[in-house]
């Protein structure tokens, strides 16, 4: 994959030792294998991180939807739904 300057690369090693910083993030979907999942490229705002690394974020459509690192494809980006 080739970074664009609107993505911001997180280490995982960051995702599972300092959860708190990431909430408020936006997200973009590659690709999250599951019925009702958001579409491919869509993004989405982190709005909770649980006890299982599991991201509670509320897509731009107005949908929640739970992301998992390391199961679901996403990147981290700078900007926001605009």
């Amino acid at each position: 994959m080739t970074s664009t300057s609107s993505e911001k690369m997180v280490p995982l090693n960051l995702l599972a030792s300092d959860r708190t910083m990431l909430i408020g993030m936006y997200i973009q979907s590659l690709e999250i294998r599951d019925c009702g999942a958001p579409a491919a490229n869509d993004v989405g705002k982190i709005q909770k991180i649980d006890d299982y690394g599991q991201f509670h974020t509320l897509w731009k459509a107005g949908k929640n939807f739970t992301v998992l690192p390391g199961i679901d494809s996403f990147v981290i980006i700078h900007n926001n739904f605009g």
